[in-house]
């Protein structure tokens, strides 16, 4: 027995916040067999949640006490020696256009973007792009649901005020290292302390969010690859044009 699989079937509902009742599951077996056959083409791919959903952060502010952040809907406040761990990952998005479709918009706005396409050596027509996103996800012991943050649907000004930069990734980065310096009581995943400190090498990258969250759940489930907060290097207060490489690699590559 694997001990992912004996960990689960050791645990008992409702004693760890990242095992999942079934009724909080999306699933489509509650449909009859005639309505899945003829939606199955156009069903979307389900996945069992390994964490529950997480309430997805568009704006807030800081305070001394507590993290704010405002959803869609709700305004909630996280206290900062609430916050138990603090997971970070970039989702690479990818999508896939005509070529000669792609070629036509270029034309029309602007040529010099030609050069932004990924043309695939196996498929001259088609346009593959793809589309990095960073995540930053924040679970507490007052809530069952972790706050995320997107890189790509934030609104840094109210978060960071005077410290906003014209650039989103500085923005994205500022915006980690205020909440990690606050989470003093927190356990972080590896990528958070590689992110901060401009290791681009060890920042885990994922092709969906479903896999992030798998990811997430074993480091916090088990224990493993977590990161305290004495560990984390606050030097850099902002984003480099050039992160830096592993010192082990480097210097593996320089021997070779």
């Amino acid at each position: 027995m694997s001990e992912e699989k004996a960990f689960l079937e050791n645990s008992v509902e409702g004693d760890n916040p990242y095992i999942v009742s079934p009724d909080q599951e999306s699933t489509t077996d509650s449909l009859s067999n005639e309505e899945s056959d003829s939606s199955l083409e156009h069903a979307p791919l389900f996945h069992k949640r390994a964490t529950p959903l997480p309430n997805r952060i568009k704006s807030g502010y800081f305070t001394e006490e507590a993290l704010v952040g405002e959803t869609s809907s709700d305004t909630i406040e996280v206290p900062w020696d609430s916050i138990e761990h603090v997971a970070l990952g970039m989702i690479i998005e990818r999508s896939e256009q005509d070529a000669s479709a792609y070629k036509m918009q270029k034309l029309v706005k602007n040529f010099s973007r030609m050069a932004q396409g990924n043309v695939r050596d196996d498929d001259k027509d088609k346009i593959v792009t793809l589309k990095p996103t960073n995540f930053l996800d924040i679970y507490s012991s007052n809530r069952e649901e972790p706050l995320r943050f997107d890189s790509s649907s934030i609104n840094y000004r109210s978060f960071l005020k005077e410290k906003l930069s014209h650039v989103s990734f500085q923005n994205f980065f500022r915006l980690v290292r205020e909440i990690c310096q606050r989470s003093q009581k927190a356990y972080f995943t590896e990528s958070v302390q590689a992110f901060l400190a401009w290791k681009r090498d060890k920042v885990k990258t994922y092709n969906t969010v479903h896999d992030f969250e798998h990811d997430t759940f074993l480091c916090f489930s088990r224990g493993r690859h977590l990161v305290a907060w004495s560990d984390l290097d606050f030097t850099r207060t902002g984003w480099a044009d050039g992160w830096q490489e592993d010192s082990d690699s480097t210097s593996a590559s320089q021997t070779e």
